[in-house]
């Protein structure tokens, strides 16, 4: 049986700790970027894209920019799967 390896793949990725306040990140990195979002309830952020779905973000999940899209993983698996590279 052959054996494979995944190939790297860069992504951007940034940790939501449930601040719901104006010039926090993400928030301004969604201004600036002109991505729709919203709240929901108290303590869920809501990623609204372009084809009308929506990306429900709790509070510990880190919002993906894997270059095919806008993604959440929990905190826990998101730092089992990928770990941070110095530029």
């Amino acid at each position: 049986m052959n054996k494979y390896r995944k190939k790297p793949m860069l992504i951007e990725a940034v940790l939501w700790d449930g601040t719901l306040l104006e010039g926090v990140y993400p928030i301004t990195f969604f201004k600036q970027h002109n991505i729709d979002w919203h709240y929901k309830q108290q303590h869920y952020l809501v990623i609204d894209l372009i084809d009308g779905q929506e990306i429900l973000v709790r509070p510990n999940d880190y919002i993906i920019n894997d270059g095919s899209g806008m993604r959440t993983l929990p905190q826990h698996i998101f730092e089992s799967i990928y770990e941070k590279i110095d530029e």
